[in-house]
């Protein structure tokens, strides 16, 4: 955060807000209940108004899947972001499966940002070809780099049966991708669902 939270909660309470939720970074090789130890530590005593958390996983461990995660969203920490793309935050399709099965599971709201391999994919591409002014940043991120990965989002939430959110949208294609989804959702809630993980 730019803002600590005395700064930042100071700003909320002179624009009228009495709440704020900032996310919770677990880094790698960090536990869970650690992360949202450190947060509190900053939290307590500075924050002007009441403030809440959403949990990043970056580091699925089997104590974190097993213990951790359900522990914390039985206490009250109910929605958490993962990441398809950035080296230090990326989970794998595995990793993903788990948390959204242990959300389904306890009650959580998954925040998905989606991406990764096609993107990594075309910078290095770009790059080998010396383009790395900034224009080609673009050029790196293609609508259908986001659709592909909106979809594959919406195929793992569709697996386990949890509906997921899937944040920084800014495509066409991608939100195409989701107004499907929806439609899916929409008439198969109209007839018995059969969910083989139930």
């Amino acid at each position: 955060m730019a803002d600590g939270f005395e700064t930042s909660s100071r700003s909320a309470a002179a624009g009228g807000n009495t709440c704020i939720v900032t996310y919770v970074l677990q880094r790698r090789g960090q536990s869970l209940r650690e992360a949202v130890a450190d947060y509190h530590g900053k939290a307590d005593g500075n924050s002007l108004v009441d403030y809440g958390f959403h949990l990043i996983i970056t580091d699925a461990t089997p104590t974190v899947l097993g213990q951790e995660l359900p522990a914390l969203i039985a206490g009250g920490y109910t929605s958490v972001k993962i990441f398809m793309t950035y080296d230090d935050l990326v989970l794998r399709g595995r990793e993903i499966l788990e948390v959204l099965s242990i959300a389904r599971e306890y009650g959580a709201m998954v925040m998905i940002h989606a991406g990764y391999d096609q993107i990594k994919f075309l910078t290095d591409k770009l790059e080998q070809a010396g383009k790395t002014a900034p224009y080609y940043h673009t050029e790196s991120r293609p609508q259908l780099v986001e659709r592909e990965a909106t979809h594959r989002a919406i195929a793992h939430a569709e697996l386990i049966g949890v509906p997921v959110m899937t944040v920084h949208v800014s495509g066409e294609e991608a939100m195409e991708q989701i107004e499907w989804a929806r439609m899916r959702a929409s008439r198969s809630m109209r007839r018995p669902v059969r969910n083989t993980l139930s």
